[in-house]
Parts: structure tokens; sequence; C-alpha cells
């Protein structure tokens, strides 16, 4: 028998992301991790979402691939959707959304998260992983004739653990074979919700929530400090009797193949009794989310018809994810020396296209310099000015800023582009101090995530002292946010860390 596994969000279907031209990277990381965007029903359902999404919102790769499985009749096959989402929130929106296709995509299984539920903690694990890992052993205890696994994820990460997961089976006799596909999406497809105004009625409700949920776990742990104060002051017996203080601690371990080592306390059994579990408190690690507006980056931006031009005449590769939009001036506001060099924020500038450069497997970009005014020496704090035309999948725009090698384009036939200077603002965060400030110590806690190694993954062009810089930014950051450094939080530092903006880049 064969086991086929396919992953929901950014694999099977192009769910909508939060829309990176509207947020910063932290406050982006904030309304998918700590506000719950992929807890939120909204996400899939109109008006973001349409009731029956076209193919468009399909990888068709992978469609195909389910059809081609389910309609195998020589291979004994068990297909299945595997996603985090929630059973209760998402089970039949999903279900509705594969049936919607034409044919109708069906599955063998669906398996979804459950709830948390602090009576019956034995279905709950504290991260996708630690869920996906559960049930793929669950899976295989119940159907011994599973001698080979095939999974879709877009997560190479999950992929790598999943793969080592299997190696062993496959070492102890117990699977034959596995295949792994990582899936990248067509980088064409908007991801965002359009328009924007409703993506932001849609955070702001995210955020305002996450705030109340913040707020009242401040306000319940204070009331334990001061509870925990009462009991370790000197006991006295008296008419009342004498207080007792206890607590709860305990670990078990998923169901299946080995859980992450970040899975928490989840039950303990003590003297005959089950112990009502208390999950962590979000103030622990989180600070209130206020936001404001800030400038993100100073740039030329072409007109549309310009980026059309452009194209044009370099046409994109295949699957390349199409920029052209913009020459960055400066990350944040540009130096007023800078800007009144190109005419003030607001100003048309003619920039002329004098060279096309590439990082193989990685950006295609053109270098321009100032077309008029002939006076201006430097109109960008990049080394090389230039413009960013093609991102491959799976590496970042800023990497344009490490191509060395400039083929000169002919002077005959000069190419000129227009555009203005702007200031492109976002949603940023913005620190709120709290009215009452919680200590806790994380000494004693090992980092789980080396902040370094994922600096020098997605700015690979960085190198001592700018690695310690970014690694720094990203250590302020966390600190600014209470976000602690553990496994189960490994994701939302590495998307900060992947749009962080660093000198270099």
């Amino acid at each position: 028998t064969e086991l086929h596994i396919f992953d929901f969000d950014s694999t099977l279907f192009r769910s909508p992301m939060p829309n990176p031209s509207l947020w910063s990277p932290d406050v982006a990381g904030a309304l998918i991790g700590d506000c719950g965007w992929f807890s939120e029903p909204r996400t899939l359902a109109p008006p973001y979402v349409p009731k029956h999404p076209g193919d468009e919102w399909f990888d068709q790769k992978v469609v195909r691939r389910v059809r081609q499985v389910r309609e195998d009749k020589d291979v004994c096959s068990l297909v299945c959707l595997l996603t985090g989402r929630r059973l209760d929130l998402f089970g039949q929106r999903i279900r509705e959304i594969c049936l919607s296709l034409d044919p109708p995509l069906d599955f063998d299984m669906y398996f979804f998260r459950e709830g948390f539920d602090s009576s019956n903690t034995k279905h709950h694990f504290p991260t996708t992983l630690d869920f996906k890992l559960a049930v793929l052993g669950q899976i295989l205890n119940t159907f011994p004739s599973i001698t080979r696994i095939e999974i879709f994820d877009d997560r190479a990460r999950h992929l790598d653990i999943f793969s080592r997961e299997f190696r062993a089976l496959i070492d102890s006799g117990r699977l034959q074979s596995f295949e792994s596909y990582h899936v990248i999406h067509d980088p064409t497809f908007d991801r965002s919700i359009s328009p924007p105004e409703l993506e932001l009625e849609l955070a702001e409700s995210l955020l305002g929530r996450c705030n109340e949920r913040i707020q009242s776990a401040l306000e319940r742990e204070i009331l334990e400090l001061m509870e925990a104060e009462k009991a370790l002051q000197p006991m006295t017996v008296d008419d009342g009797g004498l207080n007792v203080a206890s607590t709860s601690g305990g670990l078990a371990a998923p169901m299946g193949l080995r859980p992450s080592p970040s899975c928490p306390n989840v039950a303990e059994l003590s003297k005959g009794q089950v112990r009502r579990v208390r999950r962590p408190s979000v103030s622990m690690f989180r600070d209130f989310v206020e936001t404001c507006d800030e400038v993100r980056f100073t740039a030329v931006v072409l007109d549309p018809s310009e980026k059309l031009r452009l194209m044009e005449w370099f046409p994109p590769p295949k699957y390349w994810t199409p920029y052209g939009e913009q020459m960055t001036v400066s990350q944040g506001k540009a130096r007023l020396s800078l800007i009144e060099g190109l005419g003030g924020v607001g100003a048309h500038v003619s920039l002329r296209v004098v060279a096309v450069g590439m990082l193989e497997n990685k950006v295609i970009a053109i270098k321009v310099d100032p077309s008029v005014p002939p006076t201006v020496i430097r109109i960008s704090e990049n080394k090389v000015p230039h413009i960013t035309m093609y991102v491959c999948p799976g590496a970042r725009p800023r990497d344009s800023n490490q191509v060395i090698g400039w083929v000169p384009c002919s002077e005959d036939t000069p190419i000129v582009v227009k555009g203005t200077v702007k200031e492109i603002q976002v949603t940023a965060h913005a620190v709120n101090k709290s009215v009452v400030t919680l200590k806790h110590t994380r000494s004693n806690v090992p980092a789980a995530v080396s902040i370094g190694r994922l600096v020098t993954k997605h700015h690979p062009g960085l190198s001592g002292p700018g690695i310690g810089a970014a690694v720094q930014k990203v250590v302020e950051w966390m600190e600014k946010t209470f976000l602690d450094n553990v496994e189960g939080n490994r994701a939302m530092i590495e998307y900060f860390v992947s749009q962080l903006e660093v000198d270099g880049n």
C-alpha cells in the first residue's frame, strides 16, 4: 500500500497571506503568529476567497497528482489531506473548496487539528509539525501494509524532518521507500486580499482581538502573582486553617512518530487524579500590538507603462516573480542631501538603463544612471543603483545587491524610463509600554533557534560585523515583543529574519 499526503495551505491551495506592501515584517509576522491569521475562518471565506474558487486558486501540478493516484486502480493507495487548520473552524469549508473543482477533488481521509480543551489533552499538539508527525505515526500504526510514502508540502524544513523520520523507518525495515516534494507556487498569482481595504479591515479585527486576549492574560497573571506572593508569606494557623498553594506539570508525548522537543506540558497523573492544564500565558512572551505608519523605503517608483516596457525589453524567465517597479533610494526615509539631489519627494525622475546583471538562480536586475538632471552624482544608498526585474522562487529581491557581473547595454538605442520619487509607507509595530510590566527570566531557557544561521541563510551576502548587526536587530525585536527563543516560535523568527532589511541588502 502507498500513502500519499498533501498539505493544504500554499501546497494544494493558494491561501491568502498578509500583503507585504501593507505591513512591516514584524506586523506581518504578528498577524500570522500572535493574531492567528490561519485560525481565522474569514481568511478562507467570501469576500476574501470566492465561495467556489476557480482553478487559478489551486496548484494544478498538485491537483493533477491527487487525481492521478486516486484514479490509479493498479496500486492500492491511501490519499490524505493533512493540514494544521482546526476541524471545527475549517473542516467543512476546506472540503467545500476541494469539492468545488470540476470535477470535484476528494480525498480518502482528511486530517485537521482539534481545538484546545483543557479537560481532554489527548489530541492537543503545540505546533503543526508535532500534529503532522503524530498523524503520520498513527496512520502507519493503523495501516501496517503501507510500505511507500509520498508527501507534498510547501515548508522545506517540515519536509527535512519528515524525510529524516522516514529514513529511520526505512533503516528499521518498516518502510521500503519515500518521496518528498517541495511545492513552490507560481509567483505571478497575487495571494494578497483585494482590495487592500478588505485586508486592512480584517487585520484591524485580528489585532484588536489579539490585544484583548493579551489584556486578559495580563490580568489573570497579575492575580496569580498576587496569590503566589501571599503563599510565600510566613504561614500562620488561625481559625480559618492553613492555606496551601500547589503547582502542576508533567509531559505527555503525542502518539506515533517522535514529536519535536518543543512539546510542552499537557497533562500529569498524580495520585490517581488528572490535574487541570493551564496554557502558557501569552503575556509571558507578547506585548500589545500597537501599530503606526512607517516609511519602509524611499524609491523612484516607475510608471506602470514603464514597467511593461521593461518587461518587453527584458522578458521574464518561466516561474520567476516579476518586479521592475522601482529603484530603491534608501531603506526608510532618505537622507536630506540624497533626496534633495533627486528633486525631493514627488519629483519626476528619468533613469537610463546602462547594464543588465544576473545572480544565477536568484535574480535579474538592470543597472541605471540618472538621465536628468546630469548634476546628480548619487541617486541611491546602494553601491550600484538598480531595478530588480525578476526573482527566482526561493530567492529574495534584495539578492540583487549581490550582482557583480553587469553586461553593458547598447548605447545606440538608449533605454530611458520615468518614475516618481516616493516614500513607501507600511503599517509597523509601535512599542507600547504596558501599564504593568512583568519580568520573566530567560537565562535558564536554552536557545532553540540559531539566529546567526538564519541570518546567513537569508542574507548570504553578509559577513562578520554585518551578521552580528543583523542578529542584534533580531534579538532586539524578540525582546521588544517578548518572543522566546524556543522551537515553537521558529517559523515566526525565520519569517522576521527573511524580511529583515540590513546594511548591504
